[in-house]
């Protein structure tokens, strides 16, 4: 982990995440300008680190702030299946905290969630 952007020469995974949250719109302007252009990620960035890199963030990203749309869409980045597991991992602590009385689930119950989380992603 670094915060000197040249250091990323060989870096396996770039991670970027929001210059500021909820909550903190208050300082907003401030963190933009602490934290850009030089902490986007970039092509360059991307480039500097080689061509074994990923790009990753949680999600939602803010367009041309934390990383570009280029970095976002290319070949490199990771994002949306992030995004998809960290769906996956949030619904499947959904039905643990819902059905967390009743013991181990049956084998039906685990189908008809299972079936749910497919259509679901099937309809993204």
């Amino acid at each position: 982990m670094t915060d000197d952007v040249n250091a990323v020469k060989g870096f396996d995974i770039l991670v970027a995440d929001s210059f500021y949250w909820f909550g903190q719109e208050a300082e907003k302007e401030e963190r933009l300008a602490t934290f850009m252009p030089e902490y986007v990620v970039d092509q360059r960035l991307m480039d500097l680190a080689g061509p074994q890199s990923m790009f990753m963030h949680c999600l939602p990203a803010n367009d041309q702030r934390e990383t570009t749309r280029e970095v976002m869409d290319g070949p490199d980045s990771v994002i949306m299946d992030e995004a998809e597991n960290r769906l996956t991992a949030q619904m499947a602590l959904l039905v643990y905290f819902t059905h967390k009385d009743f013991g181990k689930p049956s084998a039906e119950l685990i189908k008809e969630h299972g079936d749910k989380i497919s259509g679901f992603l099937a309809s993204i």
